[in-house]
């Protein structure tokens, strides 16, 4: 599965990843705010890479978000329903606050309107968490919870 936009190609995780990923991956914010997705060392990066392998664009959609070759991030969802994702983002942090990721959600949303049953993704975003909260409202979530120290909201897809 490959997804184009205009400035992006979002792809499956593949082997020779693993330094790409660790490099993303290993941020005090997706220690943070991600943190299934931190990787201590680059040994972890390789286990995370190998289960991304394993995603099937179906139940489960394990996405790096490549500008120019590079990947500068990563898209992470996880069916929780029948008709519903839960979605993660992370982005490398001298790639943030360029609109990449505001243009990969665009286009994964897009792509799973086209090709999947899917009604909603989920997502989970800590009230810390400002750059994702804003991220959130640019690609159409509304907000249907709170909980402690995190906002739940959803993208509707049909």
């Amino acid at each position: 599965m490959i997804i184009y936009t205009a400035n992006l190609t979002m792809r499956k995780f593949k082997v020779g990843d693993e330094e790409e990923f660790y490099s993303l991956a290993h941020e005090d914010a997706v220690k943070e705010y991600v943190r299934y997705a931190y990787c201590k060392n680059l040994a972890q990066a390789k286990e995370s890479v190998d289960d991304y392998i394993q995603g099937n664009c179906r139940d489960d959609f394990y996405l790096a978000v490549e500008k120019e070759g590079k990947m500068v991030g990563c898209i992470i969802a996880i069916r929780i329903k029948k008709t519903i994702l839960d979605v993660s983002v992370l982005m490398g942090e001298k790639f943030r606050g360029q609109g990449i990721m505001k243009e990969a959600m665009e286009g994964f949303i897009e792509w799973l309107k086209e090709n999947t049953k899917y009604c909603n993704l989920s997502i989970a975003i800590k009230k810390t968490n400002k750059s994702s909260l804003r991220l959130a409202s640019k690609i159409g979530a509304e907000a249907y919870g709170i909980a402690n120290d995190t906002y739940f909201l959803r993208i509707p897809l049909r």
